[in-house]
């Protein structure tokens, strides 16, 4: 049986994705239009919940694989208070072409993503060149990109990947800080980092150039359709009728109806 792709027990914060419009409807999911605050892999939602809390003239979101992590997060959700957020359970690749217009999300967040150390590994790595592109055309003119990672692979990475693409600029006088500014929340992991005497390295872009990525071409280079092998057949049909309708799934394929 293929994955599912939301919690079994659905919540007001969870909304079934599989099921909605491209782009999503989030005036509707959160009863209000807002600006869009988006973190890609939240974990256990400590830093989403917390911003979203200081914030709420936002509308926050949150994208995560993990499904226990999006268990957890509605939990801390609920117990404090509901905050203006929003859970996606599934591929971050996916969930940005479907989930979100151009020019729509204010702020993308990546909180110490895996560094995939592994030379053969390193496809897997978010913040590639394509993803980039892509979300240089979600944030708005102006809008920014938040980075931490504690490792030095992934810094070098993101040298080599942010200013290559000629989309954003550092949003001060360069590339990373050595630390975390003042008010930025610091998540479990970065604490057990902190603590092992590992750096901090705080990325900080913003755009300067919209992008206009071909939506084909994005969901080839990453495999979207071969992705939905691991869901049920209900929900892999569901999600090809998105990716029509986002442009990214030119008839025939192998794997349509």
């Amino acid at each position: 049986m293929g994955h599912r792709t939301e919690p079994e027990t659905r919540t007001p914060c969870t909304p079934d994705w599989t099921r909605a419009p491209v782009p999503f409807p989030w005036a509707e999911w959160f009863g209000r239009a807002a600006p869009i605050r988006l973190e890609v892999g939240f974990g256990n939602g400590e830093f989403l919940i917390t911003l979203a809390a200081r914030h709420p003239d936002r509308n926050w979101v949150g994208i995560e694989a993990s499904r226990t992590s999006v268990l957890k997060t509605a939990s801390r959700w609920e117990r404090h208070g509901s905050p203006p957020v929003r859970l996606l359970h599934g591929d971050a690749y996916l969930l940005l072409l479907l989930g979100f217009g151009p020019r729509t999300v204010e702020a993308v967040y990546f909180n110490c993503p895996d560094p995939w150390f592994k030379k053969r590994h390193h496809k897997h790595r978010l913040l590639q060149p394509g993803m980039v592109e892509l979300l240089a055309n979600r944030l708005s003119d102006g809008g920014e990109l938040w980075v931490v990672t504690d490792t030095q692979e992934f810094r070098d990475h993101l040298l080599e990947v942010l200013p290559g693409s000629g989309f954003l600029e550092p949003a001060s006088g360069s590339w990373y800080v050595e630390k975390l500014p003042e008010g930025y929340p610091v998540t479990k992991y970065m604490r057990e980092g902190l603590a092992a005497g590992r750096t901090l390295y705080c990325f900080h872009g913003r755009k300067v150039r919209h992008a206009e990525p071909d939506p084909l071409d994005y969901a080839r280079r990453f495999h979207l359709v071969e992705s939905l092998a691991r869901y049920t057949e209900a929900v892999r049909l569901r999600v090809l009728e998105q990716l029509r309708q986002a442009g990214a799934l030119m008839e025939p394929h192998p794997a349509c109806p």
